[in-house]
C-alpha cells in the first residue's frame, strides 16, 4: 500500500486513518511524500473529538 503523505490535505492527516491504513494493508506500507505530514498525522494533532453523546446519556 503506498499512502501519499501532504499537508495540503490537513482534514485527512488524522491517526485514526494511519492506523486503518496499517493495519488493513496486506504486505507492506510506503509513506511518499512529506515527513512533517506524517508527524502531524501521528501525532494527533487534528483528530478531532467524538461526539457520540455517551456521557450526556450515563449522566
Amino acid at each position: 500500500m503506498i499512502i501519499p503523505m501532504s499537508k495540503s490535505f490537513s482534514i485527512m492527516l488524522q491517526r485514526k486513518l494511519i492506523y486503518t491504513a496499517v493495519t488493513r494493508a496486506k504486505d507492506q506500507v510506503f509513506f511518499v511524500g512529506d515527513i512533517e505530514a506524517l508527524r502531524i498525522a501521528v501525532s494527533g494533532m487534528w483528530d478531532e473529538d467524538r461526539m457520540t453523546g455517551l456521557c450526556e446519556a450515563m449522566c
